[in-house]
């Protein structure tokens, strides 16, 4: 699925060269080379994301188009997070969170609410992600905060994809939570909004947002397992943890087999 839409961002790629007028052709540019990084970010290729980012980031620049601008600055925090660069990724979030806040005061829900969902999504992200940095508990309510501000537009009926992405972010940030504070309570909000997401991240149309999803679900199923029904919520992390095997094989995903392979080892330790 994922690879697929890297060939087709390619293509796309292809015929914005080709265009005759250079405004359009580095708008062109810097959309694409956004999509691309988004992409190989979901992928976990950091150094292949991190180079798409930075030449979208080039062409906001040189266009003026601040809105994007940040959007692509909160998604290269990321990487540098990953890449353990901390110091670098924590002056990117910040510079990401002030302008997000700057773009707020236009991006209102009245007036452009589509912009408002997306600029508070992206600042949800951003809390969320600075959240494994420092201030855990404040930067996770945060994002949660911005999470459901985002679903005021992103509903189930008008935006369902954009829906399952913010609730299973959600449930990411209540799990991080649980991590430091009311873990049991916040390990259940997770899971509640885990099992929205996969209302709309099926197997059959989404497999690659369905294995992520249920990923995180047997995360959130066996940490829970430790505070009650044991037996029952390892059960359940175990079943999660088969279901995203199903896209998550040796031979496609390496990386995301040998990390779902690990929570079902936990799972089974737990539950002996």
């Amino acid at each position: 699925e994922l690879e697929k839409s890297l060939q087709n961002y390619q293509k796309a790629l292809d015929l914005v060269e080709e265009l005759e007028d250079e405004k359009d052709k580095s708008n062109g540019k810097m959309v694409t080379f956004y999509c691309i990084g988004c992409v190989y970010i979901e992928l976990a290729q950091w150094k292949d994301a991190q180079k798409y980012l930075e030449d979208s980031l080039k062409e906001s620049v040189k266009l003026g188009d601040d809105l994007q601008k940040v959007d692509t600055l909160s998604s290269i925090s990321i990487i540098y997070l990953q890449l353990n660069k901390p110091k670098i990724a924590i002056e990117k979030m910040f510079q990401s969170i002030q302008a997000y806040h700057e773009a707020l005061k236009v991006r209102t829900l009245k007036d452009f609410p589509t912009d408002y969902a997306k600029s508070q999504f992206n600042l949800g992200n951003t809390f969320r992600i600075f959240a494994e940095v420092e201030n855990t508990p404040e930067n996770c309510e945060k994002a949660i905060l911005a999470y459901h501000e985002a679903l005021k537009v992103y509903t189930l009926e008008s935006f369902p994809m954009d829906y399952a992405g913010t609730q299973n972010n959600i449930g990411i940030a209540y799990f991080h939570l649980a991590e430091v504070e009311n873990e049991a309570e916040n390990c259940e909000k997770a899971i509640q909004a885990y099992h929205k997401a996969l209302k709309v991240r099926t197997l059959k149309d989404f497999p690659w947002n369905y294995a992520m999803t249920q990923n995180n679900l047997g995360n959130a199923y066996h940490t829970l397992a430790r505070f009650e029904s044991r037996v029952e919520n390892c059960t359940k992390s175990i079943q999660a943890c088969h279901e995203a095997l199903k896209v998550y094989t040796l031979e496609n995903y390496f990386m995301q087999y040998a990390t779902v392979q690990n929570t079902l080892g936990n799972a089974y330790n737990t539950l002996a």
